[in-house]
């Protein structure tokens, strides 16, 4: 199969990015041919915020380079994961007016939420959820906490709502857990488009959990939950050492508490075989976050290492540890019920060694690569035949000519690679 993978990096790279370089990857490794249309938002930086909303609002520049793509590669299907915001909802477009099906694969929420993570001011909100027009987001200020940004947000959404861009361009939705399903579902998206498929981690041999330590990874953001983590630090007895993996706009507070508390070690950014090499030796992996994360990568890389989880009840962490099988969980914001499950695992170290093969038990059941690929192949099989029946019945779309590119267009090209 010949597929177009199309993504918008973020700037401090996450779950997202490393998902979809994997799915590329097992693509490729098993015959198929994939070609990838990348941008990243460190671009951003270097643009001015005008420029910046009307390139997510409409992007003339990639519009084009998809279109010249699927016709010069003979690309059979398109699979996009993030296009927020620089490859903006023109890369559907592109797709649908070159006739191939898209398959849009949702890691995020940013086609029902402005924000794209239900979160304003450290607490969920769902005021927008169900709304065509998102009002309370602009009221609020969600975006960046600035109402100028989040009208522009609020605008793209509204639009291509109006224009039914998603429901005229994309063949399947690809949800990475059943919260997700639910919450596309809920806002009126078509459940027989819908489908559920988790995301992978790559195989690895468990660890023995001799470190004797507890162990963060992930972006160091608000509602990632690092202040309930930190609080609970502050006043653990007796002591566990904490080491904290990651990066993001927090970084210098979590620097300040490694600073000033004994037992917590900011490690930074590392590569992901030092991250799994740090899980084996962790008596536990504390996921703390307090927003409705749409999988938790990190959760399931934790179960390949045979390590148990806290965290929070929350969206898919709720159901993706199960308690007192492969982990534990405690109410989200709250270090006392954080401390209070710490306690547990400590008091019962012969039930926490269980739920270490409990772990690579659930891990080998749901999230290798085999079972993934087989997955995804019926998702792009359904896709595909979709598409053809819509043919035969006469509502394909038609190939217009390549319209000449505009001089206002953005001229930036993206990372276009093999």
């Amino acid at each position: 199969m010949r597929i177009l993978s199309l993504h918008n990096y973020y700037q401090f790279r996450g779950g997202e990015d490393v998902s979809r370089d994997l799915e590329a990857d097992m693509l490729r490794k098993r015959g198929h041919v994939v070609f990838s249309h990348l941008i990243n938002n460190a671009q951003i930086t270097q643009r001015l915020p005008l420029s910046v909303g009307f390139r997510a609002m409409w992007s003339a520049a990639d519009y084009l380079a998809v279109r010249k793509l699927i016709r010069e590669q003979g690309i059979e299907l398109v699979k996009i994961d993030n296009f927020f915001p620089l490859l903006s909802p023109s890369v559907h477009k592109a797709a649908w007016r070159e006739g191939v099906p898209v398959v849009q694969l949702i890691r995020n929420y940013r086609l029902v939420c402005p924000v794209g993570s239900f979160i304003r001011e450290g607490k969920i909100c769902q005021l927008c959820s169900t709304k065509l027009f998102p009002l309370p987001s602009l009221v609020h200020g969600c975006y960046r906490s600035s109402r100028i940004q989040t009208a522009a947000v609020v605008g793209i959404l509204t639009a291509h709502k109006l224009l039914h861009t998603w429901s005229k361009t994309v063949t399947a939705y690809v949800a990475v857990s059943e919260f997700v399903k639910r919450i596309l579902v809920d806002n009126r998206f078509p459940a027989d488009r819908v489908f559920v498929k988790p995301d992978f981690v790559p195989d690895t041999e468990p660890g023995d959990g001799e470190g004797d330590y507890a162990l963060y990874v992930g972006r160091l953001s608000p509602e990632k939950g690092l202040s309930t983590l930190l609080a609970a630090w502050r006043r653990i007895q007796p002591r566990l050492p904490l080491k904290i993996v990651g990066d993001g706009p927090l970084r210098p507070e979590v620097q300040q508490a490694a600073d000033t508390i004994p037992d917590i070690q900011y490690l930074g950014p590392r590569p992901i075989h030092d991250v799994l090499a740090l899980m084996g030796k962790a008596k536990v992996l504390l996921f703390t976050s307090i927003c409705y994360e749409t999988f938790g990568r990190t959760i399931v890389e934790a179960f390949a290492k045979g390590l148990p989880v806290i965290t929070t009840r929350l969206g898919n962490m709720d159901t993706l540890v199960e308690e007192y099988r492969t982990g534990l969980k405690y109410e989200p914001g709250n270090p006392e019920d954080l401390l209070a499950k710490i306690e547990w695992m400590r008091g019962h170290p012969q039930q926490w060694e269980q739920m270490r093969t409990a772990c690579r038990e659930a891990y080998l059941a749901n999230y290798t690569e085999e079972k993934n690929y087989t997955m995804l192949m019926k998702i792009f099989e359904h896709a595909l035949a979709t598409h053809r029946a819509s043919a035969r019945q006469g509502r394909a779309y038609a190939r217009p000519a390549l319209a000449p590119r505009p001089v206002w267009g953005d001229s930036t090209k993206a990372n276009v690679e093999k």
